[in-house]
């Protein structure tokens, strides 16, 4: 980007005689400007700026003021305010050297802060005034670059907020449709765990009952079979108790037989 800011020098032309009153004042205020243009190339724009806002309030009317104050204020990177002192002397001169610098430096004090559609025009403006300014060309096919990948840049942020959203919204509707089934599932699980549970509650009631009724059983047969047993072995002590019997000899009285 090239950044022009040009001081315009008065040419101070004397007047006839009926005029010398006019002249003298104009002398005045190109003597200012001329301090103006010092103190510019010296740098100090801050003392120049004051010089040509003096200048401007002894002949409004003048556009080489405004233009050099505008140069001056771009300079302390007061681009807005710079922008109205091109801007007046625009209003102030048909000059198209002066006008086309004039635009140049809007289109400057634009792409200073990125505003590239804005400069972009500034820019054409100028060429309209001076079709031969390379350095306008330049600046306006820079800024006509800068204003494209601005735009592509623009576009891309809004496809990918637009694609966040559209992702968000998606998600926002799956989590709103998910939220019954959730519940029904958790109602369902619940459900399932409590019949598991109970139908587990239940077998072990019933293997419970079942041992007892086994060991229950084997107590009765054991029981059982030493009533059996017993049974037997009294049966059996009977039956010997009727032998022994059977086997004894009941003594006899042996009478004598005289």
């Amino acid at each position: 980007m090239i950044y022009r800011y040009f001081i315009v020098i008065i040419s101070c032309f004397l007047s006839i005689a009926s005029f010398a009153q006019e002249q003298k004042k104009q002398a005045n205020i190109n003597s200012i400007l001329y301090e103006g243009n010092d103190l510019y190339h010296q740098h100090k724009y801050a003392e120049s700026d004051k010089l040509y806002e003096k200048a401007q309030g002894k002949n409004n009317q003048d556009p080489v003021a405004f233009y050099n104050r505008g140069n001056a204020l771009m300079q302390t990177k007061k681009y807005e305010p710079a922008r109205k002192q091109f801007e007046k002397a625009l209003t102030l001169t048909a000059d198209k050297n002066l006008r086309a610098k004039a635009y140049h430096n809007i289109g400057n004090s634009f792409s200073e802060e990125k505003n590239w559609k804005s400069a972009v025009d500034a820019y054409k403006n100028a060429l309209k005034s001076n079709p031969a300014d390379r350095e306008s060309k330049y600046n306006l096919a820079y800024a006509q670059e800068m204003l494209k990948k601005q735009d592509q840049k623009k576009d891309d942020q809004q496809k990918d907020k637009d694609k966040k959203d559209n992702k968000d919204e998606n998600k926002e509707d799956k989590k709103d449709d998910k939220k019954p089934e959730d519940k029904n599932d958790k109602d369902k699980d619940k459900k399932d765990k409590d019949k598991q549970q109970s139908e587990e509650e239940k077998k072990k009631e019933e293997e419970q009952k079942q041992q007892q009724s086994q060991s229950e059983a084997q107590k009765m047969t054991e029981q059982r079979a030493a009533e059996m047993l017993n049974a037997v072995q009294q049966s059996e002590k009977k039956v010997q108790e009727r032998k022994g019997e059977a086997g004894k000899t009941s003594p006899k009285k042996l009478d004598k037989d005289w």
